[in-house]
């Protein structure tokens, strides 16, 4: 991982190669683990830099026979790369070329249903020639190199055990008393995240590094 963040949009909006482009793309992903505040980074990154879509997320591409046979939703196992990087790819391929706002821009419809890109009211809308940035975020988006040569940028957020739970435990509302659910969370979450944690640094090299307690 590097620090510190930098943004050069302008350096970072190349046409996708292999392609007549109307405009530059630029394709950030965001990773770590579950609770690590991924979602509110991308949100917020989608806001601040002018994104015109809604955070794309991977977890709209987790496959129930999948995660059957694996037997948890914590592994890559349970994912279809195939279905999530052509989305990627047409995502990028639309907005590379797209004179307007697509009326809908729907990805997913696995285990999670479907996700429209396009905001609610915002269909149809013109588009200018400058660089349109995408946002993607998934606690196991790294883990594919494929995905991982899409991206302009890879941000990664590292987080400890007892943040992360404390974080999903208020998040669920749990009754449980916190040191039962966090022996859980433990055993069910944090154990295969710190499994796939470091090949998923390890396809990133260059990832913003930023620390999310």
């Amino acid at each position: 991982c590097v620090f510190p963040c930098i943004f050069d949009l302008e350096s970072m909006s190349e046409p996708c190669k292999g392609t007549v482009a109307r405009r530059g793309v630029i394709l950030i992903g965001v990773g770590g683990s579950s609770a690590s505040g991924k979602s509110t980074l991308a949100k917020y990154l989608a806001e601040q830099l002018g994104s015109p879509l809604n955070v794309f997320s991977a977890d709209h591409y987790f496959d129930i026979d999948r995660i059957t046979r694996a037997g948890t939703w914590e592994t890559p196992s349970g994912i279809a790369w195939e279905d999530l990087r052509s989305s990627l790819e047409k995502t990028v391929a639309t907005m590379t070329t797209a004179e307007h706002m697509p009326q809908s821009l729907v990805i997913g419809g696995f285990a999670r249903g479907v996700l429209d890109l396009i905001p609610h009211g915002h269909g149809g809308r013109p588009l200018d020639v400058d660089p349109v940035v995408i946002i993607v975020e998934g606690f196991l988006l790294f883990h594919d190199k494929q995905v991982c040569e899409m991206l302009d940028l890879a941000i990664w957020l590292e987080t400890e055990l007892d943040t992360c739970a404390s974080r999903r435990y208020k998040r669920e509302r749990q009754r449980v008393e916190f040191h039962r659910y966090r022996e859980s969370f433990a055993r069910e979450v944090w154990y295969y995240y710190q499994l796939y944690r470091m090949q998923q640094l390890e396809n990133v090299p260059s990832a913003v590094c930023l620390d999310s307690a």
